[in-house]
């Protein structure tokens, strides 16, 4: 997945709300507005970093939150602008290193942590994306006098939240070229659908909304409260779940031409393996451990009818059933971790070009791919020559349904 950076808008001042407090500071269930927004990011898996832009009256004690918050991402406090796109504009000038970026409003404290993954999927892919909301009301046009000009077909109208978005190259150019001809915007997406980039639609959801004024703060409350009496009996999805794959095959006798592939490659001046399929006992192991972690069933239950009655004997396409099932529950691959018993071939050589081949095919980064081998003193069948045997872990993170409330358990400040 790309390296994407989070910015929180948080330097306005925040009149409407009518409280000498600043609006991301208010209590909100007895924590600040802001500290859920930041958690929500924070503990996304796809986002790398935050940069969190205040107003010169908030930095020490936006400090101060993130101080007393448990969080695990850098995060940096930058001084914002006069307006939501300069301080946005600062903001981008921060980001380093990164493919993508998303902007939030700090005070949109309960945004849902598939909506987070939806906008980053298809910006990836498209470019940009915003959460929308489809509009309910029928919205009139009206000319200077206050007489309605026009009824828009409200099927095509969609109500525009964050986050929102973008591959930093098209968003830093969108805020060049609007401060070159002093164009605001009113939103990231007016700036980047000025330039002629495309902007998609993820669809969010009406509790994503914008603490504004004291109304808004009371609504975010009792949603809340009805959220955590429905989930009295029906938990949320875990943010994390973790599952053990194994798996273990025979070489093939003398005089097989049968190739060896371990995790994807092939291994050269070794035999190759016994089973029906290419039997990579690598992607094997990996694959029981991702179905375990879900709760599905093992290899053979899926992989023997596309083997045997379809003639797919190859193990990348049984690790892409694996794939499709995980992200139907709304998991990524966290980190995975593999462990070999064999005395042939060497593994140490093929560890780097096992570790790409295996990063590339789970949509991952060789980073979150460990490996290693044991001979085991030659104590097991394995450790003597006769086959190879593969031990695999491995972690998911929730991307989907996992909601503000479940985040809410998960910190304390």
């Amino acid at each position: 997945m790309p390296n994407t950076t989070a910015i929180i808008l948080a330097a306005g001042s925040g009149t409407r709300m009518q409280s000498a407090v600043n609006k991301n500071l208010l209590l909100l269930a007895e924590k600040p507005v802001l500290a859920y927004t930041l958690h929500a990011f924070d503990s996304h898996p796809l986002i790398r970093n935050i940069i969190l832009v205040a107003g010169q009256n908030e930095i020490e004690s936006y400090q101060q939150l993130v101080n007393s918050m448990y969080l695990t991402k850098p995060i940096q406090i930058i001084l914002g602008g006069k307006t939501r796109q300069e301080s946005c504009w600062l903001g981008v000038q921060h980001v380093a290193d990164a493919d993508l970026v998303v902007v939030h409003d700090g005070a949109r404290p309960l945004v849902n942590r598939g909506v987070i993954t939806g906008t980053i999927e298809v910006a990836n892919e498209h470019g940009a994306a915003i959460a929308a909301v489809k509009v309910k009301d029928t919205l009139k046009e009206i000319n200077a006098d206050g007489f309605v000009t026009n009824t828009p077909d409200r099927s095509y109208l969609w109500q525009a939240q964050t986050p929102q978005t973008s591959q930093v190259v098209l968003l830093r150019k969108a805020h060049e070229l609007a401060r070159q001809d002093n164009y605001i915007g009113t939103d990231e997406a007016s700036l980047l659908e000025r330039i002629g980039c495309p902007v998609k639609i993820v669809e969010s959801d009406y509790q994503n909304l914008k603490i504004t004024t004291p109304n808004d703060l009371i609504i975010a409350e009792q949603i809340m409260k009805d959220y955590q009496h429905t989930t009295t009996t029906k938990k949320p999805l875990p943010l994390l779940r973790v599952g053990m794959g194994h798996d273990s095959h025979r070489f093939v006798p003398e005089g097989d031409e049968k190739p060896l592939i371990l995790g994807g490659i092939t291994v050269k001046d070794c035999r190759g393996l016994a089973g029906n399929s290419d039997a990579d006992v690598v992607l094997h192991a990996i694959f029981n451990a991702l179905s375990q972690a879900i709760g599905a069933r093992s290899l053979g239950h899926y992989a023997d009818k596309m083997c045997l009655e379809h003639g797919i004997t190859d193990s990348q396409a049984y690790i892409k059933v694996a794939l499709k099932m995980i992200r139907e529950r709304h998991y990524i691959i966290g980190n995975i971790g593999i462990s070999l018993e064999c005395k042939r071939p060497r593994i140490e050589p093929i560890v780097e070009a096992m570790k790409h081949s295996i990063a590339d095919l789970l949509n991952t980064s060789p980073m979150q791919v460990g490996i290693t081998a044991t001979s085991g003193d030659g104590l097991t069948a394995f450790g003597r020559g006769e086959g190879i045997q593969v031990f695999v872990i491995v972690h998911l993170d929730n991307v989907g349904a996992a909601s503000w409330t479940a985040q809410k358990e998960h910190f304390a400040i």
